[in-house]
């Protein structure tokens, strides 16, 4: 059965495809009986959805042979219009020429996408309602009949391109892992040493000159101010030795 949902309201044209259908005498939808029976051939009957209530019903053909059971019936589903007088869709392709009046509406689309070109043909309407979101993907809208476009301050109509789909980003790398065991601490300042310093003098065998510097506390950039200058005093020289005649 082709197609398997209408509007509450009745009115689609359901195609339905068995066997031994000739002599076809009635398609109902539930228990109301569709209109506008027409018998295509042994294998095809088609009718008319009538009103009905929101959800599924069975729809079963009746011919001479007998009415078509629970077991091989096909369900139809009713669903409640929209202001387009059809079912919602995520997004509605249009091109091609609109010849009659139409209505687009957030209710019936969440997105209308022009195709290609798109003309509205002359003594046709098109009515674009309040929060419709209208995008062109390589296509554009022409306008010999009338264009009607109604928003407001918070539902506005929108007529922009496919193009301006936000690109996604990235997210930030995650930090690298932690290592190690140990613990962390956030590190102090350590006052200056007020501890003058101490030379450490070479042998006295050698010739003067500066071997290392020892301190009790830790060094800082600068000596402090009550710390005094370090001296050293040169050892005594070894005189030389007598050669006898």
């Amino acid at each position: 059965m082709s197609p398997t949902t209408g509007p509450t309201t009745g009115g689609t044209v359901v195609t339905i495809t068995g066997s031994n259908l000739t002599g076809a005498t009635a398609v109902k939808f539930g228990t109301i009986a569709g209109t506008n029976l027409t018998v295509v051939s042994s294998t095809q009957v088609k009718a008319t959805s009538p009103a009905g209530s929101a959800g599924a019903v069975t729809v079963s053909v009746t011919t001479p042979g007998g009415t078509t059971t629970a077991s091989n019936a096909t369900q139809f589903s009713y669903t409640t219009p929209t202001s387009c007088g059809t079912s919602y869709t995520d997004i509605q392709h249009i091109s091609g020429s609109i010849a009659s009046n139409m209505t687009w509406a957030p209710d019936c689309a969440g997105t209308y996408v022009l195709d290609g070109q798109v003309t509205v043909n002359a003594g046709a309407s098109l009515t674009v309602t309040a929060g419709t979101v209208v995008k062109s993907y390589q296509g554009s809208l022409t306008v010999n009949g009338t264009l009607t476009a109604t928003g407001t301050s918070t539902s506005p109509v929108v007529f922009t391109s496919l193009r301006d789909e936000p690109t996604p980003t990235a997210p930030p790398p995650p930090p690298p892992p932690a290592t190690g065991t140990g613990s962390t601490s956030t590190p102090t300042a350590r006052p200056p040493s007020t501890t003058p310093l101490s030379p450490t003098p070479a042998p006295a065998s050698t010739a003067p000159t500066w071997t290392s510097w020892s301190c009790a506390t830790a060094l800082s950039d600068r000596a402090p101010a009550t710390a005094s200058r370090p001296t050293w005093t040169a050892p005594a020289s070894t005189p030389a030795p007598q050669r006898s005649r």
